[in-house]
């Protein structure tokens, strides 16, 4: 059975203030406006969108950088970390974790005042009651990374028959392969997805594109070993190609040499032909 002798698993909590809030008098008034009954809810917004807009940016950042260096594990929302990358995972996620609380302050420094301009903004749909109090509402921001350790036969064994604790182990076993292969299809969904994008893209002749599509390849690419702690040898295999022949690309000359890029086009299209048959 693989084990996880290689990475681990991680859990991101984000939590964040909506500043939103159902409103029935709204809602009615909806509905005598257009004639309609129960045609939807009235839902306003308690401040300002600039207000959160900083806080909400972190967040954002947060769940991409998590993204970026985990693997999906099962589908509660726990991923698996790949140990080489879990010094540089944790720098990341701690630096946009420290923004995102400074965020929060200015946030909460400017609360009163936010307050204030929702009077005049909402104007009758206003209501003192639908706003937290300071220390309510600082509450509702936080950023938490807890890492999850594995269940082991000594947590169950003492109180299970041997022939129970036999058929738990096996549902553990083929639960956790399952989770590698899925594991290892985001994978090969992170490297498929790039090559597709460059192969449609390059196909048409003065088809725009942004240099992030050979830059969003790169990081890919230098992801997958990482991501691979399995030693997949397809997957590296496949990543290796796309090394060589199209993470050294140049957006400049893809855009103004027509021969460097329908050459580009085809080994796009063959490498993505083999990642199709090789998944």
């Amino acid at each position: 059975m693989i084990g996880l002798e290689n990475a681990f698993l991680v859990d991101l909590t984000i939590k964040t203030w909506s500043a939103r809030k159902f409103d029935g008098r709204g809602t009615r008034a909806v509905d005598n406006a257009f004639g309609s009954t129960n045609g939807g809810r009235y839902n306003k917004a308690l401040i300002g969108k600039a207000a959160l807009e900083k806080i909400n940016k972190a967040a954002g950042e947060l769940r991409t950088a998590h993204y970026k260096y985990t693997l999906p594990w099962y589908d509660n929302g726990i991923r698996l970390l790949p140990t080489s990358k879990s010094m540089e995972y944790y720098s990341k996620i701690g630096e946009i974790k420290d923004r995102f609380y400074h965020e929060v302050q200015e946030f909460m420094d400017n609360y009163d005042d936010y307050i204030e301009e929702a009077k005049i903004t909402l104007h009758n749909l206003y209501n003192p009651k639908d706003y937290p109090s300071r220390e309510k509402i600082a509450e509702m921001f936080e950023v938490k990374v807890l890492p999850i350790t594995s269940p082991k036969e000594n947590d169950f064994r003492s109180s299970l028959t041997a022939g129970e604790i036999a058929v738990i182990k096996a549902d553990m076993e083929q639960g956790i392969e399952d989770a590698f292969e899925n594991a290892k299809n985001a994978i090969w969904d992170k490297m498929e997805e790039a090559v597709e994008r460059m192969a449609s893209t390059l196909k048409e002749k003065g088809k725009v594109f942004k240099e992030s599509m050979v830059e969003n390849l790169k990081d890919i690419v230098e992801m997958v070993p990482d991501l691979n702690f399995t030693g997949d040898t397809d997957i590296n295999a496949i990543n290796q190609r796309m090394k060589d022949h199209l993470a050294i690309l140049s957006p400049s000359a893809l855009r103004h040499n027509e021969e460097y890029r329908e050459n580009a086009a085809v080994k796009a299209r063959t490498i993505l032909d083999d990642i199709r048959r090789a998944r």
